[in-house]
């Protein structure tokens, strides 16, 4: 019982240091120039999490985004209870002060959707949802918001999903078509650029809807 017990504490602590380990993974990438920015912060919704996978969810697109210039935010919902996720992301958005743009991964996606279909959020300026792969049969369909929420299919990689993540997709209950590169890991430059893409995106609406202007 006490090899057992001491076995456990040696996985778990294995677990946090190789988390710890992929969290400071330092990246380099191309910075692009004039992009014009968000008047609002990006705030990425840390999807489910486990001990296989809970330290730096977007690996490095937030980073990515701040080293552009953009205000981005993570937002650390509960690790795997939905009904928790659902009501302190509930508590958050009514709570929150300031517009923000919503980023969502497959994960996150029943639980805001649950949320927006029945009640409007003032201060969600916009939903960035990171679509990879099937979602699960009983995942709702995308009628009755009350916000727009735009779909970014990922781009397919020829990086294929660590062990750690297979291991997490199995004890979160989720697909395990579901692809880690969709989540910033080993980031290429065509998730960057589609990132960049819609940022500017909703940079450009941002400066048209804060405008006062009859030329924009």
């Amino acid at each position: 019982m006490l090899f057992g017990f001491l076995a456990g504490c040696f996985l778990v602590l294995a677990f946090c240091l190789h988390n710890l380990k992929r969290a400071r993974i330092h990246q380099d990438w191309e910075l692009k120039p004039n992009l014009l920015l968000t008047r609002h912060p990006l705030v990425f919704l840390s999807g489910k999490r486990s001990f296989f996978y809970f330290l730096s969810y977007w690996n490095h697109l937030p980073q990515m985004l701040r080293a552009h210039g953009y205000e981005t935010q993570v937002l650390h919902l509960p690790w795997k209870n939905t009904k928790s996720r659902r009501l302190w992301l509930h508590h958050f958005l009514l709570s929150s002060s300031q517009s923000l743009h919503l980023v969502i991964d497959n994960s996150s996606y029943p639980e805001l959707t649950d949320l927006i279909r029945h009640q409007n959020y003032p201060c969600i300026a916009s939903i960035t949802w990171i679509q990879n792969g099937v979602l699960l049969q009983n995942t709702p369909t995308l009628k009755g918001f009350h916000h727009p929420l735009e779909e970014l299919s990922e781009i397919e990689v020829s990086t294929k999903s660590p062990w750690f993540w297979k291991l997490h997709l199995l004890v979160t209950n989720q697909p395990l078509s579901w692809s880690l590169s969709a989540l910033g890991w080993q980031m290429q430059k065509s998730l960057r650029d589609i990132f960049l893409d819609r940022v500017k995106f909703l940079a450009e609406r941002d400066l048209i809807q804060g405008s006062t202007s009859p030329n924009l």
